[in-house]
């Protein structure tokens, strides 16, 4: 994942002192580490304050060719990646291309192993490998249409939904997995204003290996005075633990534990949920 910052030292408090990622730079570019891999999210300075683009991990070269040939079988504009650009984003090979809403999606294979020790921050480990860091979740104007975009193009699907009404403000919510992981994308529409500020995304999930990595990341971003807009709680649909706090960009990040897996060849059944917290998940700040 790329993203574009106004204030780089801001971001390399908030990852490290904050959330608890392996901090470094290398090229003016600001590294976040969460594993083995080099580089999972990856940001410098700029204007945009946004999200530039959102890499999707293929087996190999083989995988990826067909993935491109299935994109431009759809009339979609696929470009490849220059050597520099995959190296960048510590990957092999990466293609680039507009998916759905026109979000900058990217596919890629044979992520770059770093030879350095991880060093993270107060976390006993983040729970990413193959599945990858998490989730990002999109706010839309037609969930429905949007589903079905990310399912042709890379083949995610629907995991289940969920549907609110507060206060006669209704948020529709479709979930899809395109690996393990209970989502990988959260697709919502309202019947409300978009907020005012609302950026690509609305939030990023990590996932932490422990209950006690969330509990302490929350403690930390407490105490350091970033917004949390929803305190620690459980997730009714992926039963996941969690909580959301403020990035220095405005958007969200939600660090969590435990979501439900979906084994390879699972029979899954999907639900409509009129909740998306069994408990908690309430603004702290």
């Amino acid at each position: 994942m790329g993203v574009e910052v106004s204030d780089l030292p801001a971001w390399e408090k908030f990852g490290r002192d904050g959330i608890g990622f392996h901090v470094e730079y290398c090229d003016e570019k600001l590294i976040f580490r969460l594993d083995e891999r080099s580089r999972r999210i990856i940001l410098w300075e700029g204007p945009r304050d946004d999200v530039a683009w959102f890499g999707w991990e293929v087996d190999g070269a083989e995988e990826l060719s067909a993935v491109e040939r299935h994109l431009r079988s759809l009339s979609i504009d696929v470009r490849p990646l220059s050597a520099s650009d995959a190296a960048l984003r510590g990957v092999g090979q990466a293609i680039a291309f507009s998916g759905p809403m026109g979000l900058p999606f990217e596919i890629y294979c044979d992520p770059v192993i770093s030879d350095q020790p991880l060093k993270l921050n107060g976390l006993s480990a983040f729970a990413a490998g193959s599945s990858g860091i998490g989730h990002i979740a999109v706010l839309v104007e037609n969930m429905a249409d949007a589903s079905e975009q990310i399912k042709t193009m890379i083949g995610a699907n629907p995991t289940d939904w969920v549907e609110i009404n507060r206060n006669g403000v209704v948020t529709s919510i479709a979930f899809l997995h395109s690996n393990q992981r209970h989502h990988s994308f959260a697709i919502a529409e309202t019947s409300g204003p978009r907020p005012e500020g609302m950026k690509t995304i609305a939030h990023l999930m990590v996932e932490v290996a422990t209950l006690e990595d969330v509990g302490a990341a929350s403690i930390r971003c407490k105490r350091l005075g970033y917004r949390i807009p929803r305190d620690v709680g459980l997730h009714e649909n992926d039963g996941a633990i969690s909580f959301y706090v403020v990035a220095p960009s405005a958007f969200q990040l939600e660090v969590a534990y435990g979501p439900v897996q979906i084994e390879e060849g699972q029979c899954w059944e999907t639900s409509t949920y009129d909740t998306d917290s069994r408990w908690g998940h309430k603004p702290f700040n």
